[in-house]
């Protein structure tokens, strides 16, 4: 990864993780976590969140509650980006990945993300990459497997025994 993109990235999830630790369950109102019931009409797929919302919610679904954790930690960091960055849904990676085989979702996601950027200019390929939220959610699941798969194993290992 190019130095600059590396210092934006860095500066990115500082701004996405100062956001998530502010976010609490109830509360004021401001910055937390708002879990919709089950007959709301207009509920999100499993998370949303604007970042012209003055109170920084992030508003989840039942769904939510029925993902898998590392489908949780990824919904909660790509809408943590709508309001931290501003970042716009301009393009979804890996629908359907993280269920069982969480090395093989890793490498699914890694070709899936290489093809769509062979797609685009390197300097198209940057901008997209941080103004999109999935770009955010998924480099930051590839870190979590690079740095240690086999703790990512065990989370996968666990969460196949609760289904």
């Amino acid at each position: 990864m190019p130095q600059a993109l590396a210092e934006e990235a860095i500066s990115g999830f500082t701004r996405i993780s100062n956001h998530l630790d502010g976010m609490r369950r109830g509360g004021d109102g401001r910055e937390q976590l708002v879990f919709l019931r089950r007959d709301d009409k207009s509920s999100p797929s499993v998370g949303e969140a604007a970042p012209t919302d003055p109170h920084k919610r992030i508003f989840l679904s039942p769904c939510f509650d029925r993902s898998s954790i590392i489908q949780k930690a990824l919904t909660l960091i790509h809408e943590s980006s709508h309001i931290a960055l501003g970042t716009e849904d301009e393009h979804y990676f890996g629908q359907g990945y993280f269920r069982y085989d969480v090395i093989e979702d890793a490498q699914l996601m890694r070709e899936e993300i290489k093809a769509h950027a062979s797609s685009l200019s390197p300097s198209e390929a940057r901008k997209q990459f941080l103004v999109n939220a999935d770009s955010w959610a998924f480099l930051a699941a590839l870190i979590g497997f690079d740095v240690s798969p086999e703790k990512m194993l065990k989370v996968a290992d666990q969460e196949r025994l609760n289904q």
